[in-house]
């Protein structure tokens, strides 16, 4: 990455983080308002998620897993049935060698969609840390992401 490009990757995690700031902070005024919100304004919600994604990226960089966990459960309380938010709550457990929780989480996005292709992998990444190399090539192969 050069120069540049990391200028406008910290100026985008500082908007992320002022975004997200102003929306815990409205929220914890107004929770109601997040179901209202929701079903009025789905491109609010979006932006509010990307956000919170952009805001716990920077914080796994800084090695903050479990900050990053708590923004993205923040977002998942606004749509609790995103499989993409529970992935990466998963991944953060990953990235701690926390295997339990990891696998914890991942059975909660299969139990929706046994096929999450990011979960997959995740959990043949699993499996090859515990070297089940069998498992792991048959679960990676069910990614179809390749």
């Amino acid at each position: 990455m050069d120069e540049v490009q990391e200028d406008l990757w910290e100026t985008s995690q500082d908007i992320y983080v002022l975004i997200l700031e102003g929306f815990s902070k409205q929220t914890k005024k107004d929770l109601g308002g997040i179901a209202k919100m929701k079903k009025n304004e789905p491109a609010l919600i979006k932006e509010i998620r990307n956000a919170g994604i952009g805001l716990a990226v920077k914080q796994v960089l800084e090695g903050n897993y479990g900050d990053a966990r708590r923004t993205l459960k923040e977002i998942l309380e606004t749509d609790p049935e995103n499989l993409e938010i529970q992935t990466l709550i998963s991944e953060t457990y990953l990235m701690e060698n926390k295997i339990k929780e990891a696998k914890r989480w991942l059975n909660k996005v299969f139990s929706k969609k046994s096929d999450y292709p990011r979960a997959l992998y995740n959990l043949s990444v699993i499996q090859s840390e515990r070297k089940e190399w069998e498992k792991a090539v048959e679960v990676y192969n069910e990614t179809k992401v390749f």
